[in-house]
């Protein structure tokens, strides 16, 4: 039984972590530096102008990945506290019902906050 709320509440605070960071807009916006990227190489302009914009996009790319990064290592330390409660948790990663549970929680505590603040 303390199984199946540690799982919930690692899914809450998961996903509240998540909304409150701005995860997806983060990638968005890396996948957005690395176009741009592409295309300031592709261009045809000066080795000083690519240096330079190369230079400025590389900087907005290292510390979004970071913000990344800390999301990810955030959940996965929470994933971690959890499982020092409960033993058992640690089952999620090696067995794929366990992850669609994960997913399945997600996924319905996420139609429920919307649901909630539609109203």
């Amino acid at each position: 039984m303390i199984y199946h709320i540690l799982l919930i509440l690692s899914v809450i605070i998961s996903y509240e972590i998540i909304s409150i960071l701005n995860f997806k807009s983060d990638l968005k916006k890396v996948l957005l530096i690395y176009k741009r990227i592409y295309i300031n190489l592709k261009k045809d302009s000066s080795d000083n102008f690519k240096e330079k914009i190369i230079l400025l996009l590389s900087k907005h790319l290292f510390f979004k990945s970071l913000k990344i990064l800390a999301i990810i290592l955030s959940i996965s330390l929470i994933f971690l506290i959890f499982y020092f409660v409960e033993k058992k948790l640690i089952k999620i990663f090696y067995n794929y019902l366990e992850i669609f549970k994960l997913i399945t929680f997600f996924f319905f505590y996420h139609l429920f906050k919307k649901k909630i603040f539609i109203k």
